[in-house]
């Protein structure tokens, strides 16, 4: 890892400017100002007397509880650790122990220079047992530290490609609402359908199916799970409307349906929504992704009774079969 590993002068660097800016804080002066002091008062001992000095002569007076380091507290601090960190590293081996000065650990800027390291190495996505081995005097795989942080770094891009994703769903949410839409993950279509729909329910048994189904859309659509090519199927004519209601009266029915009928329904509800797609149908089969398909079935599959789940496995088998030969013909 030569070249791409942080070293311990940068390491020590750090730690003196984070005491040196402690030091500055509590005395009220300046950054600039804390430096000159110290760094003259440096002589021929080099940064450890350094560090022993910035963390001896500081105005808290309860800093100098005892002569020379650091307490765990202080070391903890200049990290951006906890005290329990610190204290699971010094168990997992991480960070050695210190030596006791007046029965308190007396902890140096090597300590700080090490605890700042482990968490480097943690935030970049190793683990901790990974690292205890990096940062082995001989570790067993030398060089092995690379393809580790590769990794992490690959699993840091496809986050970021995941948050990216909810980023832009949010600014869709926003700008919905500052539109006056509702506070949903639907698309304004979707919703408007919905509530479309539900207000032309003939009785509270259609409305609960009605309102469940958009639950799970409000779902699918927060976790991203619905193809953004769904939105041209609620294009809310007339029709569509009565299809769609008599669609719901029939699911009602499904579970005392055999599979049969369970596959007739399903083939025609894809019947219906290669209707209402038109003259679109080549644009927006060759844009479907079928795994998105699948994850979206997949879930309606975990949150639906045994009913919910008839009508999707027969849904998505017709709707994948259609979507694989092109559509291409509207009925």
């Amino acid at each position: 890892m030569n070249g791409e590993r942080i070293t311990d002068n940068t390491l020590i660097c750090v730690a003196i400017d984070l005491l040196l800016q402690r030091r500055a804080d509590l005395c009220g002066s300046t950054l600039t100002d804390a430096r000159n002091l110290s760094f003259r008062s440096v002589g021929p001992h080099g940064p450890g007397s350094l560090v022993r000095g910035l963390a001896g002569t500081c105005c808290d007076v309860a800093s100098q509880r005892h002569a020379g380091g650091m307490r765990v507290r202080d070391a903890a601090d200049l990290a951006g650790v906890s005290v329990r960190t610190v204290r699971h590293y010094h168990a997992c081996g991480l960070v050695p122990v210190p030596p006791t000065v007046g029965g308190v650990r007396d902890y140096g800027l090597e300590h700080v220079a090490r605890l700042i390291r482990v968490r480097w190495l943690v935030e970049s996505g190793l683990s901790l047992a990974r690292i205890a081995d990096l940062l082995a005097p001989e570790p067993s795989h030398p060089g092995a530290g690379v393809g580790d942080l590769r990794e992490a770094l690959a699993t840091l891009d496809a986050r970021l490609v995941e948050l990216a994703d909810r980023r832009e769903r949010l600014a869709r949410l926003l700008e919905s609402v500052l539109a006056g839409g509702a506070l949903t993950p639907l698309p304004n279509v979707v919703a408007d359908f919905y509530d479309d729909l539900e207000a032309r329910a003939p009785d509270a048994g259609t409305r609960r199916a009605i309102n469940a189904e958009r639950d799970f859309l409000e779902l699918a659509y927060f976790r991203g799970e619905v193809p953004s090519e769904a939105e041209a199927l609620f294009a809310g004519t007339p029709e569509l409307m009565q299809e769609a209601m008599a669609a719901f009266a029939e699911s009602l029915t499904a579970a005392e349906l055999s599979d049969e009928e369970v596959d007739a329904f399903a083939a025609a509800n894809v019947a219906r929504m290669k209707r209402r797609v038109g003259g679109r149908t080549p644009e927006i089969v060759a844009s479907i992704d079928l795994d998105v398909v699948a994850r979206l079935y997949a879930l309606f599959e975990v949150t639906s009774d045994e009913r919910g789940r008839r009508i999707g496995a027969a849904m998505q088998r017709h709707l994948t079969r259609e979507i694989e030969s092109g559509w291409t013909s509207a009925e």
